[in-house]
C-alpha cells in the first residue's frame, strides 16, 4: 500500500471528503478533568500549563485531522470540540492509502496542513514512522486523567510502538470463534482444542489466512498468543473451507450450512445476530485478542504543523471519558479507557469479566502478520480451492 509519486497529487486531493464540523458559537472552556481546586489555592503547574494550551489553541482557532474517520464520527467530534473549546476542527478523511498519499505528497511540496492523525491502520504509521513525519506523544500528555493508568483497561496507556509515537484510544474483544447455536449445543466448544474434535471435521469455514484479512489476523493471534503453530497444523487436519467473503461466510454459519466460523468479522456478526439469525460467538478457555481497528493517534511535529497548540488539546481532549465516549459513539468500538459507557457501541466486542484478552495492539504483533501469511500458505495452502 506504499504511496507512489506518479499519482496525481491534484486528482488524489479531490478522492478525499473535507468536511469542516463546527457550531454556531464557542463557549468558554469549563475546568479540565482532575481534582478540585479551592478557590485562593494555587494552581498546580498541570493546570497552569492547561490553561495557557487552551488560550493559545483558541488563537489558533482551527485544526486539520487526517484520517479514515466515519462521517458520523466527524460530525459528532468537531460539533462537541468546538462548543467546548472555540476551535473549528477541519477533518480530511478517506480511505487510509488516499489520506496517506495526500500527506506525503504534501510534505514533498512543502506544504503542510495536517495537525494530528487519527483512525490510521498501523500499517501506515510504520510507514510513516522513519520518514521523521510522527513525534513522541508522552511529552504532550497533560492532563492528570488521561494519565491515570488506572482508568485505562490492563492498567496502562495503550501505547503502540516502544517510541510511544502512536497511541490506542479502542481496544475491543474480537471473536475466537462464531457458531451457530442449533448445530452447536451450549458448552460443547469449550476450549480452541474442542475444534479438533473427528465431528467438526469439514464443517468449519475459516477466513483465508494467506491475505491480509481477518483470517490472518486469527491466525497470527491464534499462532503468537492464544495456542501455537502445533494446533493451526492440527486444526489444517480438519480440513476446514478457506473463503474470502466475510460476509458469504457468516451467512452460511447463520444459516446452518457450516456450524462454525474462525476469523470472521465482529460487525458482520453483529448485523446478522441483530437480524434474529441463531448465532453466538464463543469465546474459549484460552482466551481473545484486542484490536484497536483504526482507534489511534498521532501527531506532527510542532515544525511541520501550522497549528500545534490546537492539535496537543484535541490530543489530550480526545483521550478524556469526554472525548473518548464520543469518538466511541461515533465509531461503534468500545474504549481502552474503562469508564465509557458501551451501551452505544457494537456488543458483540464489548470485553466482559472473566475473560482473558490478549493484547496485540502494538506494532511488533502487527509486522508478524506479514510472516504468518506464510505461515498460512505453508499450514493451510493445500486446502485454497
Amino acid at each position: 500500500m506504499r504511496p507512489t509519486r506518479k499519482t496525481n497529487f491534484i486528482l488524489c486531493s479531490l478522492l478525499l471528503l473535507l468536511a469542516v464540523a463546527c457550531a454556531p458559537q464557542a463557549t468558554p472552556p469549563p475546568a479540565a478533568t482532575g481534582a478540585a481546586v479551592s478557590p485562593g489555592a494555587p494552581k498546580a503547574d498541570w493546570e497552569v500549563q492547561w490553561d495557557n494550551l487552551v488560550r493559545n489553541a483558541r488563537n489558533e482557532g482551527e485544526l486539520y485531522i487526517y484520517g479514515a474517520i466515519a462521517p458520523e464520527t466527524t460530525q459528532l467530534v468537531g460539533r462537541e470540540f468546538y462548543k467546548k473549546f472555540g476551535i473549528r476542527v477541519n477533518w480530511v478523511v478517506g480511505r487510509t492509502n488516499e489520506v496517506l498519499e495526500k500527506l506525503l505528497n504534501e510534505q514533498r511540496n512543502n506544504i503542510y496542513l495536517a495537525d494530528v492523525l487519527t483512525d490510521f491502520t498501523m500499517s501506515a504509521m510504520n510507514y510513516l514512522k522513519p520518514r521523521g513525519v510522527l513525534r513522541p506523544l508522552e511529552p504532550e500528555l497533560i492532563l492528570p486523567d488521561v494519565k491515570d493508568t488506572s482508568k485505562w483497561f490492563m492498567g496502562k496507556l495503550w501505547w503502540v510502538d516502544k517510541e510511544r509515537t502512536h497511541i490506542a484510544y479502542s481496544a475491543f474483544a474480537m471473536p475466537a470463534i462464531v457458531v451457530n447455536t442449533d448445530l452447536v449445543k451450549k458448552g460443547e466448544i469449550q476450549s480452541m482444542r474442542d475444534l479438533l474434535a473427528p465431528k467438526w471435521k469439514g464443517k468449519i469455514i475459516l477466513d483465508d489466512p494467506t491475505v491480509s484479512s481477518g483470517g490472518n489476523s486469527w491466525l497470527t493471534a491464534m499462532g503468537e498468543k492464544i495456542m501455537d503453530l502445533n494446533f493451526l497444523r492440527e486444526l489444517a487436519k480438519q480440513e476446514p473451507l478457506i473463503l474470502r467473503n466475510g460476509r458469504q461466510e457468516v451467512e452460511w454459519v447463520a444459516w446452518g450450512k457450516y456450524p462454525i466460523g474462525l476469523g470472521q468479522s465482529s460487525a458482520e456478526i453483529a448485523t446478522f445476530k441483530r437480524a434474529g439469525a441463531p448465532i453466538e460467538i464463543i469465546t474459549p478457555k484460552e482466551g481473545t485478542w484486542l484490536s484497536q481497528s483504526r482507534g489511534a493517534l498521532s501527531l506532527l511535529p510542532p515544525d511541520k504543523t501550522p497549528h500545534p497548540n490546537a492539535a496537543r488539546l484535541y490530543f489530550n481532549w480526545a483521550l478524556t471519558k469526554e472525548g473518548q465516549t464520543l469518538l466511541a459513539e461515533g465509531e461503534g468500538y468500545q474504549s481502552a479507557r474503562e469508564d465509557v459507557p458501551t451501551d452505544l457501541v457494537d456488543v458483540t466486542s464489548v470485553r466482559h469479566p472473566g475473560i482473558k484478552y490478549h493484547d496485540t495492539i502494538t506494532l511488533e504483533f502487527n509486522l508478524k502478520k506479514e510472516e504468518y501469511l506464510k505461515i498460512g500458505k505453508e499450514i493451510f495452502g493445500h486446502l485454497l480451492k
